[in-house]
């Protein structure tokens, strides 16, 4: 099925000579099609940034006060759709009859602070509203702002913290809540608080497993995995190991309807601040190297990859980031619209009969986890 190109020739003139060549090349490229379905993997294909406000999902203000370029593939026939703007419309104006008619989307963001502020700036930027609802009764999850839950009017997103890929610590900042049980946690708030479970369950960690090895050597780097350049061998197996017990029992604890999304995580700034993580001297290769065995054992499980690092890679930090770690709302909300346009595609695969395909029927491991439907 060919998808129509958001802005036409405005999206080709608004790229650079050398990308328009790679963007021509591709057009033509056919991606696992199923049932006659083009399935674009959008989180994983190859794209850059636009500076166009006619490509634009929606009117969002970099740190700068210009408007926050807008992430598209290079493939004409893979365009995103601005699909998280009638969200934002809906639930700024609330009852208003001229907003487009979209239908209802649930979203659990497993993950660190990056994937709270998600949910936040969703909240902050459609209502106006700084602070997340309550979600769970973690008290640790609550005081530190890793647990929330943000209701528009068709699209909630809620956030449930991971401490690590650790199955049993040591855990940053004491959240001494191994990742199965917040994984349960999540999922029975969810559908306690909706009487649903999300349509979208995305999963991040690699934050967390650099912060908390960071700690546990006393703060300092030294006599831990992240004084060598190269993570070492047997640290990079057992994580390998335990994310992938972690993401398959998530994928047992939900319908085979849902769309699960392992997320890779931007650099973040390097500083000289000996008590901060982010001092680290091998921050790049670190987080580099986590993002890539996160991708790997995503693929061997059947994830779906939303690939953050290759999006800020081409962006200079001043131009995307909050403060040292944290992307800004620019940013962050292009890759809330990058998930519900991969929801989207997902649904209509499932419902053409692409779901029957050996690629994406999920093969559950039963025995596990807490959703047995």
């Amino acid at each position: 099925m060919y998808m129509k190109p958001i802005c036409g020739d405005q999206v080709l003139g608004s790229l650079p000579h050398n990308a328009i060549a790679s963007w021509q090349a591709l057009q033509h490229v056919s991606f696992s099609v199923r049932a006659g379905h083009a399935f674009c993997h959008f989180g994983a294909l190859p794209g850059g940034w636009i500076r166009s406000q006619v490509g634009s999902p929606f009117p969002i203000l970099s740190e700068d006060g210009g408007a926050f370029p807008t992430w598209q593939p290079y493939s004409q026939d893979c365009q995103l759709k601005p699909l998280l703007g009638p969200y934002l419309q809906a639930a700024a104006h609330p009852g208003e009859e001229s907003i487009p008619v979209v239908r209802p989307v649930n979203v659990l963001l497993l993950g660190d602070s990056i994937d709270f502020r998600v949910a936040r700036h969703l909240c902050n930027i459609s209502k106006h509203e700084e602070h997340l609802e309550k979600f769970t009764d973690d008290p640790i999850g609550q005081e530190h702002n890793m647990t929330g839950i943000c209701r528009t009017p068709k699209l909630i997103v809620a956030k449930q913290h991971i401490s690590s890929a650790s199955l049993e610590g040591p855990y940053w900042w004491n959240m001494n809540f191994p990742p199965l049980n917040s994984i349960t946690t999540g999922l029975k708030a969810f559908q306690a608080d909706e009487g649903v479970l999300p349509d979208i369950v995305s999963f991040a960690t690699n934050y967390w497993d650099i912060a908390a090895l960071f700690e546990a050597g006393g703060f300092k780097f030294e006599g831990t995995p992240l004084e060598h350049q190269v993570l070492p061998e047997e640290w990079l197996r057992d994580w390998t190991a335990n994310l992938t017990t972690i993401l398959s029992y998530l994928k047992d604890s939900v319908p085979e309807n849902t769309l699960l999304i392992y997320h890779t995580l931007h650099i973040p700034q390097q500083v000289d601040k000996p008590d901060k993580w982010e001092s680290d001297r091998y921050l790049y290769p670190h987080v580099a190297q986590l993002n890539a065995a996160g991708r790997h054992v995503a693929r061997q499980l059947s994830f779906h990859i939303l690939d953050m690092e290759a999006m800020a890679l081409q962006l200079p930090k001043e131009a995307m980031m909050a403060d040292i770690t944290h992307p800004g709302a620019g940013f962050l909300m292009q890759v809330l619209n990058m998930m519900l346009n991969m929801e989207k595609e997902h649904t209509a695969a499932l419902d053409g009969g692409a779901g029957s395909g050996p690629q994406w029927q999920r093969q559950r491991i039963t025995g596990r986890g807490w959703f047995r439907g």
